[in-house]
């Protein structure tokens, strides 16, 4: 039934597009300012570079901060690659022994020519939400900051999350997550280090 349903809205989306697009030819073709920004905005550009540098697979281990108690610590793997011609990365992520059990993670990340940011969304199976992130890098993109709004299960409160991605080399760079606070207050609650694997 779920397929049913997915397919569903696939073939809808699809259609709405096209009709979209017609609707659009009828009252008038796109200059050729409009289709030189089009083709602009879809064409990978040095953001999109650096981010295929991070493609490869890791070793990484997890340190979780919890409140009046040591970290927690887990070792893992992770999976990153280039897809649609090196314009969005692709991360997948495997622990065995993570708070307790195991755990994996997915998530997508890209650079969004139109509104000059890195872009990313993220989904694992401690979860049902799917987390969308935005940001800008420090001009080389050595480090990238995202954050993203979310609603906590705990308390059901919208809270806010800071993702600090740091290269130390070619082979290696740390992500650090913190929780931001309305006054603007960050506590680093885990960082996960990525060691790239030789072959």
């Amino acid at each position: 039934m779920l397929k049913k349903v997915v397919t569903g809205i696939a073939i809808g989306c699809v259609l709405g597009l096209l009709v979209l697009a017609v609707g659009a030819q009828e009252q008038k073709q796109p200059t050729e300012k409009e289709m030189q920004a089009m083709m602009a905005a879809a064409t990978p550009g040095p953001h999109h570079t650096e981010l295929m540098k991070s493609a490869g697979t890791y070793d990484v281990t997890v340190k979780a901060m919890m409140p009046g108690a040591p970290p927690m610590e887990a070792t893992g793997t992770a999976t990153i690659e280039g897809i649609l011609d090196g314009r969005f990365i692709v991360e997948s992520m495997k622990s065995p022994n993570f708070m307790g059990g195991p755990w994996e993670g997915r998530g997508i990340y890209g650079y969004d020519n139109t509104l000059k940011k890195h872009v990313g969304s993220w989904c694992d199976s401690y979860g049902t939400m799917l987390m969308s992130l935005a940001g800008t890098c420090d001009g080389t993109c050595k480090v990238v900051t995202l954050t993203s709004n979310f609603v906590d299960p705990m308390t059901n409160t919208t809270k806010t999350m800071k993702a600090v991605s740091k290269e130390i080399s070619v082979d290696e760079f740390v992500l650090e997550l913190s929780d931001v606070e309305k006054g603007g207050k960050e506590t680093k609650v885990m960082e996960i280090n990525y060691k790239r694997k030789k072959p």
